[in-house]
């Protein structure tokens, strides 16, 4: 999805004015019938992040918000802490790595109880818990309802897990 090229500060802010106020991206200079001034990128609707071309490559743009502000990011991760995509505002970008970056997810579309973490026990129609803890997995217990179990998740995450994973 991202361009394997790596564009630097230096050119980007060449190229595009960013707010991070907004986290929009405006054109600096004309572009195929762009003026200068327009608002750039668009939403992927499978992936739901911002994508902006720039001289012929693809780049995520809560990337590029971060290489505008800070500099380089390579080799990490840039993390939307409020879990929205396309909300690409510099306060809730993040630098993390691969780890901590999954702890901040939704429960997948295949989760059977809509909750993270929790799952449920054919045998019994019963609600587990889980939550890795340095890459180890740990059991919080079975529950009655998905709801239980899901509150739970959320205590050991907040005890457990550092600061940047904690749940609201």
């Amino acid at each position: 999805m991202a361009a394997a090229n790596h564009i630097t500060q230096e050119r980007l802010r060449s190229l595009l004015h960013y707010s991070p106020e907004t986290g929009v991206f405006t054109r600096l200079r004309s572009r195929r019938g762009d003026a200068v001034g327009k608002v750039t990128g668009c939403v992927d609707k499978n992936t739901g992040y911002v994508k902006i071309h720039i001289e012929g490559f693809l780049y995520l743009t809560h990337r590029l918000a971060w290489i505008y502000m800070h500099g380089d990011c390579e080799g990490m991760m840039v993390d939307h802490i409020n879990m929205d995509r396309a909300d690409n505002r510099i306060e809730n970008l993040r630098l993390v790595n691969n780890s901590q970056n999954m702890h901040n997810r939704l429960a997948t579309k295949a989760s059977k109880t809509g909750y993270k973490g929790v799952f449920v026990v054919p045998s019994t129609g019963r609600y587990i818990a889980k939550i890795k803890v340095n890459g180890k997995p740990r059991s919080l217990g079975t529950f009655a309802t998905a709801e239980l179990a899901f509150e739970a998740y959320q205590k050991a995450a907040n005890d457990l897990l550092p600061e940047f994973c904690r749940v609201a």
